[in-house]
């Protein structure tokens, strides 16, 4: 391999997926040592409740996660590293006390308080001047999830680009030897994984982790030079890149998560699902398979057996919480679709500063390490064209989750990517989703790289009240990023035992800021019902990034159905609906106006006829009420 041989090179201890009853623990030891032995213990000086045995072969990049099971629920518990069987000779640990290794077991009732990290975007290199080497938010993080409010911190989701292996990028594209190129990507994690701050958080929160494109390379998926000419089939250099890149992933990241849903995760993705109480956490996989020119951020099949293990769950869930690696929406479309054409011409004029060796090589090192080539990024969003296909299904499928007849759940959407941590709220205008209209969306971005700069982010926000998302015009979004600082997010799910609701609280905490930035969400009544319909939102911006219009279509037909003074059917019947509207049912009167509104079926009465007939009253209904409330 390319890595020098150390007498002893270490990275973590880390913790990986944590249950009722069990943890993984993770280490990678490249020594003389082959093996490597962790105990529990229930006290910090206590006899080891539980054993298991680490091996190190240079095949798994000296690498090896094990899983100790039979532990007892909301319990914290000590762990310890030995060099030989006797346990009585301690492993170096590198920077690390003995008394930073401990983690506390989930607990057990599935209405207690469960409070979780999400982070991103590791990458302390381009942050040096913090005064801790990149890492003061790391340096931060033990005292955040130590104090009170927090003290229920179980585990931590790591939501992409753990990894910056942008650096060797053409080391790697120009090796031949598989081996060779797998030694590069671990010269990548052994310097984004190594300092003493990172791992002292990691050692003792457990945490799980997809990836992004950083942790493969800048763009994968989406760079047009990876494709062999126009067409969708990528080039030979990155096809190989990608096939160490994942087996680096798979050892140094997978290992430590749940089982993937796949079989093969190597080649159909390595989404995984797990439950916490009440609550499923899906990860989605949006690199395995990305492909721009295919558009495609994921396949059916990866998404066929997420609703798979939903539909095996479902009657224990409460609600799910998605985890994206790129965001829903995060700017101004018109904005993006303006970049996304003429920033080629921007790298042109950086290069060019070169040619002033004086002052213009260090201002493009320092363009490309805080912005570089966005152009990838634009395009990975949900929200860009390229992906509106995909960003239907997949909110038709969130949406009617949150809208089932039975075993409705709630939805939260976990994001990354974007480098400014805040929230956004995704709407749906499709009536079948009126109860539940809306999805909070939730990014946490960046825990070490540079944040995005505050003028261009008070430029998206000045230009960007809503967006569309989709392609069907039923999704929009409202955002509201605006944390141009490093930070993380606790959320913290509590059960509302007087109502039976759940609560999510945000907690965003930005580097610089004494006090945590909050939101509060009612999960069970996240259907905004005070979406204002702005009389002059036309004219203030483009009709197909207006928000959407939702209001409470149940009370305002009960309120007709009562005025009519006999007992209606309106859900489902047209005949009753048109009755409590004040309107001709009869069938002659149905068959006028399903021809004057466009019906191309046949115009006999029958039940499709009727289904689509009573689809257009209800969409002129909500209209009509709409406009009597905006006067």
């Amino acid at each position: 391999m390319s890595v020098q041989a150390d007498t002893s090179y270490l990275l973590g201890p880390f913790l990986g997926h944590v249950t009722t009853t069990s943890v993984k623990v993770w280490l990678h030891l490249q020594s003389s040592n082959a093996k490597t032995y962790v105990t529990i213990h229930d006290e910090m000086e206590s006899s080891s409740i539980a054993q298991e045995e680490l091996n190190f072969h240079e095949e798994k990049l000296f690498t090896d996660c094990v899983t100790i099971n039979n532990l007892k629920p909301n319990q914290k518990y000590y762990y310890k590293l030995w060099t030989n069987p006797a346990h009585s000779i301690p492993l170096n640990l590198q920077g690390l006390n003995e008394r930073d290794l401990y983690f506390w077991t989930l607990p057990e009732d599935p209405n207690e308080q469960i409070d979780f990290i999400v982070m991103s975007c590791h990458n302390p290199t381009v942050a040096h001047e913090d005064g801790h080497e990149g890492h003061a938010v790391w340096a931060d993080i033990p005292q955040i999830i130590s104090g009170e409010s927090n003290k229920k911190v179980r585990f931590a989701i790591l939501g992409g680009d753990q990894v910056y292996a942008d650096g060797w990028r053409d080391k790697i594209l120009q090796e031949k030897d598989d081996n060779l190129r797998l030694g590069l990507y671990l010269e990548a994690y052994r310097r984004f994984w190594s300092h003493p701050y990172y791992r002292r958080v990691l050692c003792r929160l457990p945490a799980v982790m997809i990836w992004d494109d950083h942790d493969i390379m800048d763009g994968w998926g989406s760079a047009l030079e990876s494709f062999i000419g126009e067409t969708d089939e990528f080039n030979a250099e990155w096809k190989s890149l990608f096939k160490s890149a994942t087996k680096s992933f798979s050892i140094m990241q997978a290992s430590r998560n749940p089982d993937a849903l796949a079989k093969n995760p190597t080649e159909e993705g390595y989404d995984f699902c797990f439950r916490v109480g009440r609550f499923g956490f899906i990860a989605l996989d949006l690199r395995t398979n990305r492909n721009l020119r295919k558009a495609r951020l994921l396949k059916k099949e990866q998404l066929d057996r997420v609703k798979n293990w939903v539909e095996s769950n479902k009657s224990e869930l409460s609600g799910i919480f998605v985890i994206s690696p790129v965001v829903f929406s995060h700017g101004s479309p018109v904005i993006d679709d303006l970049l996304a054409r003429h920033w080629g011409w921007v790298l042109r004029i950086v290069d060019f500063l070169t040619s002033f060796p004086k002052w213009g090589k260090g201002m493009r090192a320092k363009f490309y390490d805080t912005l570089g080539d966005i152009r990838d990024d634009i395009r990975d969003s949900w929200g860009a064209p390229e992906n509106a296909e995909q960003t239907d299904e997949v909110l038709d499928y969130l949406f009617g989750l949150q809208n089932a007849p039975q075993n409705p759940m709630n939805v939260v959407i976990l994001s990354g990517d974007i480098h400014t941590a805040g929230y956004a709220n995704i709407y749906s205008s499709d009536m079948n989703h009126a109860k539940r209209s809306s999805i909070p969306h939730i990014t946490a971005s960046s825990v070490a790289y540079v944040p995005f700069n505050w003028v261009l982010e008070a430029v998206y926000r000045h230009a960007t009240k809503t967006a569309a998302l989709g392609r069907k015009n039923t999704y929009s979004s409202q955002i509201s990023h605006h944390f141009c600082n490093r930070s993380l997010a606790v959320l913290s799910i509590r059960s509302k035992k007087e109502d039976g609701d759940f609560q999510l609280k945000v907690k965003y905490y930005v580097e610089g800021y004494p006090e945590p930035q909050a939101l509060l969400f009612d999960l069970d009544k996240v259907s905004h019902r005070e979406d204002i319909a702005w009389t002059a939102q036309s004219k203030l911006f483009p009709k197909d990034y207006a928000p959407s219009i939702i209001f409470d279509v149940e009370a305002a037909l009960e309120e007709k159905v009562n005025q009519f003074g006999k007992k209606l059917n309106v859900d489902v019947s047209v005949v009753d609906l048109m009755k409590a509207l004040g309107m001709d049912s009869s069938l002659g009167a149905r068959k006028r106006l399903a021809q004057q509104w466009g019906y191309t079926g046949p115009l006999d009465g029958s039940g499709p006829m009727n289904i689509w007939l009573h689809q257009e009253i209800m969409k002129k209904f909500i209209a009509k009420e709409v406009r009597i409330s905006n006067r």
